[in-house]
């Protein structure tokens, strides 16, 4: 029975120094991914820890020097607009897109817009959202700050003239921005 619980305690002592120690003498103990916009993600956490009220710290058009990683790909501005509220929805801010290598991110910053019932980020070419006019980018976490979307591989941003958010639900345009290249 002791070395049961000798045996309990080396491995709750040993998850304990995994978890807590050795992030903070700066040894990274999460899993590693091939995704480039979630690694710049992961940096600008790292550089800003997880502030939502300052920038990603991200040279447009160059890798980061910051990054140690010199292997990471270009991040470049690809596009960008300015929020406008719809149908007495009021929305602020701005919409950027971003290439990093072969994949684009969608960046709303210093951002505000109305909350509503099942809220969705669409590309879209339309104001009026449905499967086959529309690539859904998931659904609206928070309505102000930063926020940081993915857009699905394969997915030709040039194709698409709005970044739109919309009320599944209610079948309700809330909010869009027309994306132009920078």
């Amino acid at each position: 029975m002791k070395k049961l619980i000798v045996l309990i305690v080396a491995v709750l002592v040993l998850g304990a120094i995994y978890i807590w120690v050795l992030p903070l003498v700066g040894i990274d103990t999460s899993a590693k991914t091939n995704d480039p916009y979630a690694r710049v993600v992961k940096e600008k956490q790292r550089i800003l820890g997880n502030r939502e009220d300052v920038p990603p710290k991200i040279n447009i058009g160059n890798a980061d020097p910051d990054i140690e990683n010199k292997d990471q790909p270009t991040v470049t501005l690809v596009a960008k607009g300015q929020l406008v509220g719809v149908n007495s929805h009021k929305a602020k801010g701005n919409v950027e897109v971003f290439s990093v290598g072969n994949q684009h991110g969608i960046r709303y910053s210093d951002f505000s817009f109305d909350t509503g019932p099942d809220l969705h980020v669409y590309l879209t070419n339309s104001m009026t959202i449905n499967t086959s006019n529309a690539v859904d980018l998931g659904a609206v976490s928070k309505t102000s700050g930063m926020e940081f979307y993915g857009v699905p591989p394969g997915v030709n941003i040039k194709q698409y003239r709005y970044i739109a958010v919309w009320s599944v639900s209610k079948k309700e345009l809330f909010n869009y921005a027309e994306i132009s290249s920078k």
